[in-house]
């Protein structure tokens, strides 16, 4: 029984992603085993979306300041001036908020019609 409700958890942690638009299979270095592997041992879950500017202010909310995640995933949908350099500052910035124990991985896609840079947390406890 535990075995099926952890692999519905993680079933519906792809489909809420892929239906959000944060996560696809256009996302660089990222796919449902790493999404699997960052949420192992994990029993809940939270969603944020935001966007760049502000986001400070927007982590300061997202982060439960009693409880760190045992996993981030973190996906950016950035327009075509988004940089690496860019996402690496972004993952950098939720990383330095996370502690050191926090599995995280991360992906990035640009969306050429889009305008500024999304990102897209999942939180697992």
């Amino acid at each position: 029984m535990g075995m099926r409700k952890k692999n519905s958890l993680i079933e519906g942690i792809i489909g809420k992603t892929r239906k959000l638009g944060l996560f696809d299979d256009n996302h660089v270095h990222l796919d449902e085993r790493d999404i699997k592997s960052v949420f192992k041992g994990c029993k809940h879950v939270d969603f944020h979306k935001f966007n760049v500017q502000g986001i400070d202010k927007s982590l300061d909310r997202a982060f439960d300041k009693k409880k760190k995640p045992k996993g981030i995933v973190i996906g950016i949908n950035g327009n075509r001036e988004t940089t690496i350099r860019e996402c690496q500052e972004i993952v950098e910035a939720v990383a330095n908020r996370a502690g050191s124990r926090t599995k995280i991985v991360w992906g990035a896609k640009v969306n050429r019609k889009q305008k500024g840079t999304e990102i897209g947390l999942i939180f697992g406890r």
